[in-house]
C-alpha cells in the first residue's frame, strides 16, 4: 500500500502524474507484487484523467477515493537562473482522504505499506494515515518515505511517523533537516546511526537526490 498524495505535477512543458506513494504501489506492480495507491482525487478532469492513466498501470484502484475537492497539483515555475519553484496546492482531494472500513481491511492483510509527511499536513488526512497503520499487522513492513517538501513538516509528524516505522527513506536534504528538527547535533553517517537507535529502526535508505 502507499498511502498518501495523488498529484499532478504542472510543468512548463506539460503535466505529469506523481506522488511518492503512488509510485512506491506503482514499482511494487512491476516488482510482480500487489500494488495498491490509496489516495483520493476529485470529481474534475483532472481527477478523471488520473483514473485513466493509471488504469493503464494495472493498478487496483479500488482504494483511490473520490470526494468533492479539486485533485491534488503542484504548480511548477523555473526561475531567472532556472532553477525550479514549487506551489503544493492546498486543499484537494488527498487532504480529506478517510480510512474507510475497505481500507482497513486492505492494511490489515498487507505486506507492506509506505507513507510520508507531506499527506499528513491536514487533520483529517493524518488521522486517517494513522488509523491504517494502526490497522496493520505486526510483521507488516512499514516505510517512512519522509518526503519532505516547502513547510509541509512538523516535529510531531516526523516523530510520530518515525515510531511507526521499520524503514526510514530520506535524502542528503532532508538528513540536516531531519537532525535540526530533533535535536541530534551530530552529522552524516552518526545521524544515521542515532536515528536507529532511538526509533529502532530496521534500515535507513539514504540517497543521493
Amino acid at each position: 500500500m502507499g498511502i498518501g498524495e495523488l498529484v499532478w505535477d504542472m510543468l512548463p512543458g506539460g503535466r505529469q502524474l506523481g506522488g511518492a506513494p503512488v509510485n512506491f504501489a506503482y514499482w511494487c506492480g512491476r516488482l510482480s507484487a500487489e500494488g495498491y495507491p490509496v489516495s483520493a482525487v476529485g470529481g474534475d478532469d483532472l481527477g478523471r484523467e488520473a483514473f485513466d492513466r493509471l488504469a493503464g498501470t494495472g493498478l487496483d484502484l479500488g482504494y483511490v477515493q473520490r470526494n468533492a475537492l479539486p485533485t491534488g497539483r503542484v504548480n511548477v515555475t523555473l526561475s531567472g537562473n532556472g532553477i525550479p519553484e514549487y506551489d503544493i496546492v492546498e486543499g484537494v482531494a488527498w487532504d480529506a482522504l478517510v480510512a474507510d472500513a475497505r481500507t482497513l481491511e486492505l492494511a490489515a492483510q498487507a505486506d507492506a505499506v509506505c507513507w510520508g509527511s507531506l499527506a499528513q499536513r491536514s487533520e483529517a488526512s493524518r488521522r486517517a494515515i494513522a488509523a491504517i497503520l494502526g490497522a496493520t499487522r505486526p510483521e507488516c513492513l512499514k516505510v517512512f518515505d519522509i518526503n519532505i517538501r516547502q513547510h509541509w513538516y512538523s516535529r510531531e509528524i516526523v516523530t510520530d511517523s518515525l515510531r511507526q516505522a521499520d524503514v526510514l527513506k530520506l535524502n542528503e536534504d532532508e538528513l540536516p533537516l531531519v537532525a535540526s528538527l530533533l535535536g541530534i547535533g551530530k552529522s552524516g553517517a552518526e545521524t544515521i546511526a542515532e536515528l536507529i537507535r532511538a526509533f529502532s529502526l530496521r534500515y535507513v535508505i539514504y540517497t543521493a537526490g
